[in-house]
């Protein structure tokens, strides 16, 4: 892969699951591909504001409104219910989302974003079925590959490890939106272009 010589800094916003199980490998290759930029990360669930140039570029899972920002729709994230295999030996496997309420689930504390999301697929759980919370999604993934429980969780993650299992496949959980974005303003500065070109790139081998 030929080097490019432009330098700089780049700053780039996004949620702790994409920043820590995505973000992190592709910025290793486009490291090597730019040795010269620099990149300065802004990993957190709270938005960033790109208006107020808080991030030059912002991975987000909703479709933008503001008119003054470029987006690129990359393909929307498939979520499934997940356990660890010994986990499931142990414990069984659950074969409806009611049986869920008989498992250790792990879900947040707080935000309540993914109950609504399962309440769309017709079961019934409710906050006190998760028996293990935390508004940190890194670490309900981590809990999860550990055996603590289950949780729902991106298809790619789940497929990375091999210790984890897909539950209840045909629960129609709503897929993430996924979304690439920067302001209009610095649309055409080569080093954004050439970062915005390579994160689109490289989501979208995610899926391959």
């Amino acid at each position: 892969m030929p080097q490019i010589s432009l330098s700089g800094s780049i700053r780039i916003s996004a949620n702790e699951v994409v920043g820590l199980y995505y973000l992190s490998a592709i910025i290793a290759k486009f490291n090597r591909q730019c040795p010269l930029l620099e990149v300065e990360f802004d990993i957190s669930n709270s938005v960033t504001s790109i208006n107020k140039r808080d991030t030059d570029i912002a991975l987000r899972m909703f479709r933008p409104t503001q008119a003054d920002l470029i987006a690129k729709k990359l393909r929307n994230i498939s979520l499934y219910f997940s356990a660890n295999k010994d986990y499931l030996r142990h414990y069984g496997e659950p074969q409806s989302i009611d049986d869920c309420s008989q498992h250790r689930l792990i879900g947040f504390d707080r935000d309540l974003t993914m109950l609504k999301a399962l309440e769309k697929t017709g079961g019934q759980i409710t906050p006190a079925d998760f028996k293990n919370r935390t508004d940190s999604l890194s670490m309900q993934i981590e809990l999860t590959r550990q055996g603590a429980g289950i949780c729902v969780t991106h298809l790619p993650i789940i497929q990375r490890y091999t210790e984890l299992q897909i539950l209840l496949q045909d629960v129609p959980i709503p897929e993430l939106e996924f979304w690439l974005m920067c302001h209009a303003d610095v649309q055409h500065n080569r080093k954004i272009r050439l970062m915005m070109d390579f994160l689109n790139s490289s989501f979208g081998a995610i899926y391959l």
